[in-house]
């Protein structure tokens, strides 16, 4: 998945950054996957691939306002957003 990930994300066609932002969107607002799985896939879009998209801030903050999110787990990638 990681190679795809970065085909996508380092595409330069529209459609390369929809299909990067419905993956960003499914992982803030899903359920599918444990909450620490999300996080490490939505943290290394942010740090290997520099993902600062409008569907990470939204996913970032989807995953904030989680009942039990760990907020701890989250500042520094939000932190790291912000740099």
């Amino acid at each position: 998945m990681g190679d795809v990930v970065v085909a996508v994300a380092t595409g330069h066609s529209p459609r390369h950054r929809r299909l990067l932002d419905l993956l960003v969107r499914a992982l803030g607002e899903g359920r599918f996957l444990p909450y620490r799985d999300r996080l490490a896939i939505l943290e290394e879009l942010v740090r290997t691939v520099a993902v600062r998209s409008p569907a990470m801030h939204r996913a970032l903050g989807a995953m904030w306002a989680e009942d039990g999110a760990d907020h701890a787990q989250l500042r520094p990638l939000l932190r790291a957003m912000l740099a």
